[in-house]
């Protein structure tokens, strides 16, 4: 692939992670903050989870249960 072109598949898999993380992100932010205890410091945690679970989520989106 190249010049621009882009995979469906990705597209895909793009929409899937963004669909599960919105879903999620009150709950997360929640979490978040009872954890750290600062909103800002939440906020950072939350961002940097979900980038991790991005760069892995084609491992992820294939377990039984995504949030165990």
């Amino acid at each position: 692939m190249g010049n621009g072109e882009v995979d469906v598949a990705d597209q895909r898999t793009d929409h899937e992670y963004v669909a599960y993380v919105s879903a999620r992100l009150p709950a997360l932010k929640r979490l978040a903050f009872l954890l750290c205890g600062d909103e800002h410091r939440a906020d950072d945690l939350v961002q940097e989870s979900v980038t991790k679970l991005y760069l892995r989520w084609r491992s992820a989106r294939d377990a039984d249960n995504v949030d165990r």
